[in-house]
Formats: C-alpha cells, structure tokens, sequence
C-alpha cells in the first residue's frame, strides 16, 4: 500500500459554517443536528441518530478547528483530521443521559480532509 501527501497548489480558505451547510444539502446527509461551536451545543442532549460539525472554538472567538461526530443508536464515530481527542464539552455532549451502557468513541486520523469529514 502506497501513501501520498498532495499539496494543494495555493492555500484554500478554511471552510466556513455556511460551506459546511451547503455542502450537507448538496450530500443530503441524514439526521443531521447542525453546525456548532464546542460551547454552544444542544442543550437537551444527542438524538439516538445525529450527526454534527464542531468548531473547536468558543462562541466568542473567529473559530479555529472542524470536527464531526456521528451516532447511530449504539456507537458515536467522532473525526478530527489531527487525531486529538475530543474537548470536554463534546464529550459530555456524546454521553446518553438515558443510558448506563458506555458509549464507544472511534478516533480516525485523517491527513488534512477536511472537506471529507463531512460524510460522517
């Protein structure tokens, strides 16, 4: 198996909330929540099926990092590009109030795919 790094020809501009948007209707993208910062997530808790982006940011600041988590019933699949657990708030986020059962958290290091997070 062979690996490459591509580097782009110019630097893209990161993604913004509204490009993530667009790129969810264009994908139709099931159950998906919305696009949150770290601090500013529902506060009722994760559906039994959800998928979301988080910008690692708070509220207040310009944003900095993109992540995604997907749930379905049993497991919680959660992306960051540089392999980083996620922060606190996402954590408890990702915990089921209504069950005891631990919830499976599943780390995948991907080289700078930032558009292909997207597909949770």
């Amino acid at each position: 198996m062979y690996s490459a790094v591509l580097k782009p020809e110019k630097d893209l501009p990161a993604l913004t909330n509204l490009d993530l948007l667009a790129l969810v209707d264009v994908l139709e993208i099931k159950y998906f929540r919305g696009i949150f910062m770290r601090d500013s997530l529902p506060p009722q808790g994760i559906e039994e099926k959800e998928v979301g982006k988080v910008n690692l940011d708070s509220s207040s600041g310009k944003g900095t990092h993109w992540v995604c988590y997907s749930r379905n019933e049993k497991k919680i699949y959660y992306f960051d590009s540089f392999g980083l657990d996620p922060p606190i708030e996402l954590q408890k986020y990702l915990k089921d109030k209504n069950k005891k059962s631990v919830i499976e958290c599943q780390h995948f290091f991907f080289v700078h795919l930032s558009v292909s997070q997207i597909y949770c």
